[in-house]
């Protein structure tokens, strides 16, 4: 309710999933969205580059579209080498979902991580004993701090008013049409927190360890939602775990080895939240509005849905790794999260004081661009690209970003609103255009055993 009532946030994502279900008027069959000529010239442009470069797949003398080009080759001298890796990846849906985007957070999410690599550059310019990425790395750390702090001060009264809610009798107070009551999302909240730390405690985990990674990770998952939610960002991750903060604040000799072991299966649960589904559920609920559905109602749908995704998804998981053999699906993942816990194990350290002044820089500046953001209207630099910068999500999909700001932004000098509202549906059609073409080719592999990726790993 604070997001979509209060602070009437835009759900950028929500704009294409709305636009097909709309009901189509009485004498059509189908609706605005579909009859939009202008839909199908944008859905034919990724359709026909991915039709092309599949069927090259399958028959190797058949042409092909590049859409992927890195710029190593011209980063090899020092310092430069520190931008490395650099590519520039084409996807026509990132082109098409960043038009709906505001322009200061299209335009922060290319710079922020280009500036990122410059800043790397400097660092090994320098000298200095850290690499560019701990510094970055860490000051992400301390921005998504700043943007918790934020969060919650913006929601107080909301926040407030769910308490009293949960815990005094407030007929004036209403959560009739919220998925759950206050008083059971509350008590909810507050029970699994515990039963989740004493079955940790149970397996030899420290109690108050597990509770302040869940602490810790309610932060991240909050601010990534904001970001998809607010921002419109559809692929983000965040780069580092919640353990890190109490490994970075303590040190990691304060823990015991069995804490460290246990904490190895964080890197299952808490690390890449791509596909974490706090998102898409806010997403959802704000999507229930639009066709008149009952939030209580999509919340027993969703609950289902995700019972039985949990078992298909480990029966499947099971059946691959004993079928393909755990250590060869992936070169770093897996191996990672037991490369971490050997370095805990040898090389034992105190609180990192250089990590923590890293941190509370990246709080700082983070600080700086909400206050910028929020009280100078001449700001063009959302504070959403500042947390972004060391993470997959950028590394990927900044270049797609950069070409849908750059056509937002000549349109809009070109013609203004209306023309921007005239392009709007070519862009959605590059979205649904590459969503189709995808799923086509995902039930081609199934009898070709091709295989055939559209979008980052």
């Amino acid at each position: 309710k604070q997001w979509v009532e209060h602070e009437r946030f835009s759900f950028p994502l929500v704009k294409l999933p709305t636009e097909m279900v709309a009901i189509p008027s009485t004498s059509q069959r189908l609706n605005a969205f579909f009859r939009n000529p202008v839909m199908w010239f944008g859905a034919a442009l990724p359709i026909l580059i991915h039709l092309l470069n599949g069927l090259q797949r399958h028959y190797p003398n058949l042409p092909f579209i590049p859409l992927h080009f890195t710029l190593n080759p011209l980063l090899i001298d020092k310092p430069w080498s520190a931008m490395r890796s650099l590519s520039i990846l084409i996807y026509p849906s990132i082109i098409g979902f960043t038009y709906l985007l505001s322009l200061d957070v299209s335009f922060s999410f290319w710079f922020f991580y280009l500036l990122y690599k410059l800043q790397s550059v400097v660092v090994l310019a320098s000298g200095a004993p850290f690499s560019g990425w701990t510094l970055a790395n860490r000051q992400e750390m301390g921005g998504y701090i700043s943007l918790i702090i934020f969060v919650f001060w913006l929601a107080r009264r909301h926040v407030w008013g769910v308490i009293c809610k949960a815990f005094s009798h407030q007929p004036q107070i209403d959560d009739s049409n919220e998925p759950l009551t206050y008083r059971v999302a509350l008590v909810a909240l507050i029970l699994s927190t515990y039963l989740i730390a004493l079955l940790s405690s149970i397996i030899g985990l420290s109690f108050w360890l597990a509770v302040g990674v869940m602490l810790c990770f309610y932060m991240m998952a909050i601010v990534l939602t904001w970001m998809v939610t607010d921002g419109g960002f559809l692929f983000l991750l965040a780069i580092f775990r919640p353990s890190d903060y109490l490994m970075i604040a303590f040190g990691s000799a304060r823990f015991r080895d069995q804490d460290h072991t246990i904490l190895t299966f964080e890197k299952t649960m808490m690390f890449d939240l791509r596909e974490f589904i706090m998102p898409h559920v806010m997403n959802s609920f704000k999507a229930s509005d639009a066709v008149q559905l009952r939030r209580p109602q999509l919340m027993l749908a969703m609950f289902l849905a995700m019972v039985v995704g949990l078992g298909v998804a480990y029966y499947s998981g099971l059946m691959t790794w004993y079928h393909k053999g755990g250590h060869n699906m992936g070169y770093w993942f897996d191996p990672e999260p037991w490369n971490r816990l050997t370095t805990y194990l040898n090389f034992p350290r105190q609180t990192a004081w250089l990590e923590l002044s890293f941190i509370g820089l990246g709080m700082l500046v983070m600080g700086l661009l909400i206050f910028m953001r929020y009280r100078f209207l001449w700001w063009r630099v959302h504070p959403l690209g500042y947390a972004m910068t060391t993470s997959w999500a950028p590394f990927t999909v900044w270049s797609s970003f950069c070409i849908g700001w750059i056509c937002k932004t000549v349109i809009l000098k070109i013609g203004g609103f209306k023309l921007f509202r005239q392009c709007q549906p070519f862009f959605l059609g590059m979205v649904f255009g590459e969503a189709l073409i995808g799923g086509m080719w995902i039930i081609a592999s199934l009898f070709t055993k091709v295989g055939y990726r559209l979008m980052p790993g």
